[in-house]
């Protein structure tokens, strides 16, 4: 092939990515808390843990076959969303400590609002603690976004764990990404918790 043919080539791949859309994240959360409202049997130990990827963990313990509470995080700090909502990503990363268990729910807060497709699990939580992705770059979680949902302080997630058996579990770090098309002629920006990684021009 000739150098004019993949320059062209590249010239065509990044384009098509400018046009697909951008991205903001991972973006960690700022606010932590067990929520109630799916009357579980336990509780979270230290929610606010799971805030970074540090080897500090909230933890469940349920000396029964049981379902906890939902672990809800919110307060992302999305703010360079714009346009249409194109799909949301979240990570947990997490692992089982004893005994068996899986997700009970995992699923998005709207407007402070728990709601949308439930995109939890029966795959037995990892025993190597790992990043499990719940989600896409096209997965909408079966909810309507408009960007402001997303920079609100209260768009998050919350997760359950259901134990077959007594079983103990751990979440060191909960994070999402935000996949969005701008407006057109709307300059924009790929974020990340760590800064900005790229800036494009939608024309």
């Amino acid at each position: 092939m000739k150098s004019k043919d993949i320059f062209r080539m590249i010239v065509a791949v990044v384009l098509l990515l400018i046009v697909l859309g951008a991205n903001e994240g991972p973006k960690n959360g700022g606010t932590f808390g067990n929520d109630t409202i799916n009357a579980g049997d336990f509780s979270w130990v230290n929610p606010s843990n799971a805030g970074a990827s540090d080897d500090v963990y909230t933890t469940i313990t349920e000396n029964f076959s049981g379902l906890s509470y939902y672990l809800k995080a919110t307060n992302f700090n999305f703010s360079s969303v714009s346009g249409t909502i194109d799909g949301i990503v979240v990570e947990f990363e997490k692992k089982r400590v004893t005994g068996t268990g899986y997700d009970g729910e995992v699923l998005l807060v709207k407007n402070g609002t728990i709601q949308g497709n439930n995109l939890g699990t029966t795959t037995p939580w990892p025993l190597t603690e790992s990043y499990v992705t719940y989600g896409s770059a096209y997965e909408k979680w079966g909810l309507l976004w408009n960007a402001s949902d997303i920079t609100a302080s209260d768009f998050g997630v919350v997760i359950s764990y259901q134990g077959e058996t007594a079983t103990s579990a751990r979440i060191d770090h909960i994070r999402i990404i935000v996949y969005y098309t701008p407006p057109l002629g709307k300059r924009h920006r790929i974020f990340s918790d760590a800064g900005m990684i790229e800036e494009h021009r939608r024309e």
